[in-house]
């Protein structure tokens, strides 16, 4: 696994997400496959003026991290039309 970051030190951290085009309201959640602790699943935060702030406690190794979001474009989906 290349490393998207390192913790250099066990700890809490935040994190903050910034989206483009994403409405706010939409729920947002990260994934952090690290080194020593496997996967970790940080829990929704509703995007708020375009930004979505986690916070968690991590321990010092490295990791991959990737946010996520999912919301309708154009309107609701799922009513036959």
């Amino acid at each position: 696994m290349n490393p998207d970051i390192v913790f250099t030190a066990s700890g809490p951290v935040d994190i903050e997400v910034h989206a483009l085009n994403v409405p706010d309201g939409t729920p947002v959640t990260v994934t952090i496959n690290h080194s020593i602790a496997g996967v970790i699943n940080l829990p929704a935060v509703t995007l708020q003026n375009c930004k979505a702030t986690f916070s968690a406690t991590i321990p010092a190794g490295s990791g991959v991290m990737q946010a996520f979001a999912t919301y309708n474009v154009g309107g609701p989906t799922g009513n036959g039309q």
